[in-house]
C-alpha cells in the first residue's frame, strides 16, 4: 500500500460529500465513522456513518438514525458551545464525548460529557482546570477542551488550552494560552496530583493545546505552539512534548539534548508558497509522527485563506519521513474552485487509513458549500512491543523523594543527570535492589536512566 495515496474505493474516487458542515470526525475500530454536525443554531446532530459514507441506521433512537443535543439556555449550567464530538482511547464502542467551552462562565471555560447512543449523559466534567497562579484585577482565566483519552488505570486525561482574558482597557483581548494535560477518575473527579503545563504558549491568543496523542503506554503527547506567527514556512512554531502517565516529562523525547520536545517547523522550511497549519497529530506503532491540518496561503497581513488539506509525516528526530508523499507531505486539493477549512482527521487503530474532513467555502463570498470527508492510505510499520517501546517510563524508583539509596526493581547502568542535562553520577552493573547511593547529591530535582541489554528506563527523582 502506497504512503500518503488517495484510496478512490472510498466515496466518489477517495472523496465522499455532505451538505451539512461536519465539526467532528472520529473513527471506530470496524472504519465506521462518529460524526457531528451543526444541525440548527441551537442543535448539533451526532450520526454514525459507515465505511462507504452512508448512515449507519443501527445509531440512535430517532427516524434520521441521529443523537441530537441542543443548548437553550445556560441554567443549569453548564452552557454548552462550540461542540465537538469525540471517541475515547479503550471506551465503549456504544458512548462518546462531547468536548466544548461552558459559556456560563466568563471567557468560556472546557467542559467534557459522557453520552451513549440514546443521548443519555453519564459523567460530566466542568470546569476543566482552572489555574490558580494565573488571574489578578480584571484578568479572567478561560480553559478549552481539546481531546480525552482512557488511560489503562480506567482514568481520563484530557488536554486542552489555558488562556487569560484582560478586561482592563474596557475591551476584552486574549493575552497568551498555554497547553496543560489535566487527570481525572473515572467519574470525572479531578485527580491533582497530576498536570503538565506547556513551559511556552502562543502569545497571541490562539489555541496553544493544538492536538493530544495517548500511547500504549499511557504516554501523552501534546502538539503545542509556541510564540506567535512564524516568518518560516509553519503558520505557527510547534512543539511536540512527552510526558509519562505520572505527568513527567520524557527528557529523552525531542531534538534538542534534555529539552523533553521535539521542534518540527524547521522540517518544512524550504516551503515558501504556503504555511502550514496544523491541527491534528498521530502517533504511529513505529514511532513516526503524522500531522494534518491546512495548507493556509497569506493574502495580506489581516487576511489568510485556506485552500488545500495536507498531510506531513515525521521521523523520530523531526525530520520529514521521504518514504511519505512526496519529499514527507501529501497536499491535496480537494475542489480547485473552493476554500479548504481543515475540520478533523481519524485513522484506523494500525494508521494505514486515514480519513479528513473539511468545509468547502466559496472563496469570495465565504458561505458554506459542503463538507467533503476524503480517505488515505498509508503503511504504517507495526513493531513489535519490545521494538516499539525501547524507553519505558513506569519502572519504580522508590524511596521518592530520596534521602540516601535509591532502589529500583532491574539492574543495569545508571546515569544520573541535574535539570540543566549535565551528568552527576554515572555506574556500570547496578543491582537495583541494593540501589544506589544518591547522598553525596545536593537537594533538588533530577534525572535517572538505567539501561541494560534488554530496555532503557527513565524517571524523574526528588533528592531530599
Amino acid at each position: 500500500m502506497n504512503n500518503g495515496t488517495l484510496d478512490t474505493s472510498f466515496g466518489n474516487m477517495g472523496v465522499f460529500s455532505n451538505p451539512k458542515p461536519y465539526t467532528s470526525i472520529h473513527l471506530y475500530s470496524n472504519g465506521k465513522l462518529l460524526t457531528r454536525e451543526a444541525y440548527s443554531a441551537y442543535t448539533s446532530r451526532v450520526k454514525r456513518l459507515n465505511t462507504d459514507g452512508s448512515t449507519d441506521t443501527t445509531f440512535g433512537t430517532s427516524a434520521d438514525y441521529n443523537v441530537d443535543f441542543s443548548n437553550s439556555g445556560c441554567f443549569p449550567a453548564p452552557c454548552i458551545e462550540s461542540p465537538r464530538v469525540q471517541l475515547s482511547n479503550n471506551n465503549n464502542s456504544d458512548t462518546f464525548f462531547i468536548l466544548a467551552s461552558d459559556g456560563y462562565y466568563m471567557g468560556g471555560r472546557g467542559v467534557v460529557m459522557l453520552k451513549n447512543e440514546t443521548g443519555t449523559t453519564g459523567f460530566t466534567i466542568s470546569p476543566v482546570y482552572v489555574p490558580s497562579v494565573y488571574g489578578g484585577t480584571g484578568i479572567h482565566v478561560g480553559t478549552g477542551a481539546g481531546k480525552i483519552f482512557k488511560s489503562s488505570d480506567g482514568n481520563y486525561f484530557v488536554g486542552g488550552g489555558v488562556y487569560k482574558i484582560n478586561n482592563n482597557s474596557g475591551v476584552s483581548h486574549s493575552e497568551g494560552t498555554k497547553a496543560f494535560v489535566n487527570k481525572y477518575f473515572s467519574q470525572g473527579v479531578l485527580n491533582s496530583s497530576f498536570n503538565f503545563t506547556a513551559p511556552q504558549g502562543s502569545s497571541s491568543g490562539s489555541n496553544a493545546g493544538v492536538d493530544y496523542y495517548m500511547d500504549a503506554q499511557d504516554s501523552i503527547y501534546t502538539l503545542a505552539v509556541d510564540n506567535g506567527y512564524s516568518t518560516g514556512a509553519s503558520l505557527y512554531y510547534y512543539r511536540i512534548y512527552k510526558t509519562d502517565k505520572f505527568g513527567n516529562v520524557d527528557p529523552y523525547f525531542g531534538n534538542t539534548t534534555f529539552s523533553g520536545y521535539l521542534n518540527v517547523s524547521a522540517a518544512l522550511s524550504s516551503i515558501t508558497g504556503y504555511k502550514t497549519n496544523f491541527q491534528r497529530m498521530f502517533i504511529q506503532p513505529d514511532g513516526k509522527i503524522l500531522l494534518i491540518g491546512n495548507a493556509t496561503y497569506i493574502i495580506n497581513s489581516t487576511t489568510t485563506q485556506d485552500k488545500e488539506i495536507i498531510l506531513a509525516r515525521f521521523n523520530t528526530n523531526g525530520t520529514l519521513d521521504n518514504t511519505f508523499g512526496t519529499n514527507g507531505y501529501v497536499k491535496y486539493d480537494i475542489d480547485p474552485t473552493a476554500n479548504e477549512t481543515f475540520i478533523d482527521a481519524g485513522t484506523n487503530s494500525d494508521m494505514t487509513e486515514i480519513y479528513v474532513s473539511a468545509n468547502l467555502t466559496n472563496p469570495t463570498t465565504y458561505s458554506f458549500i459542503k463538507t467533503a470527508i476524503v480517505k488515505f492510505n498509508s503503511n504504517s510499520t507495526v513493531l513489535s512491543t519490545k521494538e516499539a517501546s525501547p524507553i519505558q517510563q513506569d519502572l519504580l524508583f522508590y524511596p521518592n523523594p530520596v534521602k540516601d539509596v535509591l532502589q529500583f526493581n532491574t539492574e543495569g547502568k545508571v546515569t544520573i543527570y541535574d535539570m540543566n542535562g549535565k551528568l552527576v553520577l554515572s555506574k556500570d552493573d547496578v543491582d537495583g535492589k541494593k540501589g544506589i547511593n544518591v547522598s553525596e547529591l545536593i537537594r533538588g530535582n533530577y534525572l535517572i536512566q538505567v539501561k541494560n541489554t534488554k530496555e532503557t528506563y527513565s524517571s524523574k527523582f526528588i533528592k531530599n
